[in-house]
């Protein structure tokens, strides 16, 4: 990945490149030819959901932030070879990408059993488009000196066949050959290059390649590119229970530079309630976003208890109950990571854990306004 200009000195994955990304992948899944296209589901939706344990899961919430890992370390031992090791060596490929992965499906079973064998949740995200990310040397305070900004989004994977060939009536299709002469027509839906930005190429959509093997995940991924060494500084290890150590970095939610203001001059209380009923009455009804401020906690709060008394209102209105399940709102601070719901995989204790959850996000005024609830799927003794 080329660095930015100076005048960007923090923006490593700059919005020219985030547009070209996004347009290659959905340009790559909807344009080979019927019969020889890789095996793609883009379940699309606004909340991608990250399963995890019980353990990860506070970590994540204490740390209010994502442990992205390097990508060859996951669960697909082809991870980063789909196109083949001809490829591979004739373009120098490497691929030192960090990515942190999401569902497209809450409560699925088969991701219960591959990533909560013993237990866990599955956490609802609700992604804006286009976020800032922060990249950090640790989990706590640190000078400006020690982060790096990025502009991302999660992006849909695509699910190949791994036999490499696939027959039709017009003959046999490499789907290796397949992906890297479709490119030539992608490239016609890429934003123009201009300004000597970064044009991007088959290894920028690599990392988003993946086996149809593994399409039941649904995946999004969440990418960081260190191809170029721009995330060296950043890189840490942690041990699994093999002794083995796996590379990853940390990633935060917001820009963490940007200077802290006071948010009172906007957020009124005549315009919070005026913010609440606009978004309560819509019909696409978006999430409300607080933006970064030293008062942000007390501006959460004001909506909180807006959000609580309408939460009795529609208790007893069945219209009002349906149209929140349908489509409810989101209050979201920027800065935090924004999650909207966590749900509670089966198990004997899953109240239990629901409980202790519940009390947990009350203690966090980012996480008071979390849907917490538990899995509909019944819990099997696994000794039986």
């Amino acid at each position: 990945m080329l660095s930015p200009k100076k005048e960007t000195p923090y923006i490593a994955l700059n919005e020219f490149k985030l547009l070209s990304v996004t347009k290659a992948i959905n340009g790559l899944i909807s344009g080979f030819p019927a019969e020889s296209r890789p095996v793609v589901k883009n379940t699309c939706t606004d909340i991608l959901y990250h399963y995890t344990s019980i353990e990860k899961l506070f970590s994540i919430l204490e740390g209010d932030s994502f442990w992205a890992s390097r990508s060859r370390f996951s669960n697909d031992s082809t991870e980063g070879e789909i196109l083949g090791e001809e490829w591979i060596n004739q373009e120098n490929y490497y691929g030192d990408n960090y990515i942190v992965c999401f569902c497209g499906e809450n409560d699925k079973l088969s991701q219960w059993r591959g990533y909560c064998p013993n237990g866990g949740a599955s956490i609802g995200f609700k992604f804006i488009s286009e976020s800032t990310y922060t990249i950090c040397r640790s989990g706590t305070s640190e000078p400006k000196s020690n982060m790096e900004l990025y502009k991302n989004t999660p992006l849909p994977v695509i699910y190949c066949r791994t036999d490499d060939r696939a027959e039709n009536d017009s003959g046999i299709y490499d789907v290796k050959e397949n992906l890297q002469n479709s490119w030539k027509a992608i490239e016609q839906l890429l934003p123009d290059q201009n300004e000597g930005l970064y044009k991007i190429g088959l290894r920028d959509i690599v990392p988003y390649l993946k086996s149809g093997y593994f399409i039941e995940e649904s995946e999004y991924r969440l990418m960081f590119d260190n191809s170029n060494g721009e995330l060296e500084d950043y890189i840490q290890f942690r041990t699994l229970t093999d002794g083995t150590k796996i590379p990853y970095i940390i990633v935060k939610c917001g820009d963490l530079l940007r200077g802290e203001h006071s948010l009172k001059r906007y957020f009124s209380s005549e315009k919070i309630k005026e913010i609440f009923k606009e978004h309560i009455e819509s019909r696409m009804r978006e999430p409300i976003v607080i933006p970064v401020g030293k008062d942000q906690k007390d501006v959460c709060r004001e909506f909180t208890k807006l959000f609580n008394k309408h939460k009795i209102e529609r208790a007893d209105s069945p219209k009002l109950k349906k149209r929140w399940e349908a489509n409810p709102l989101r209050i979201i601070c920027e800065g935090h990571l924004p999650i909207v719901s966590i749900t509670v995989s089966p198990s004997p204790k899953q109240k239990y854990i629901k409980e202790v959850i519940e009390r947990f996000c009350k203690s966090k005024y980012w996480l008071q306004n979390v849907e917490i609830n538990c899995s509909n799927i019944p819990y099997i003794n696994p000794n039986i």
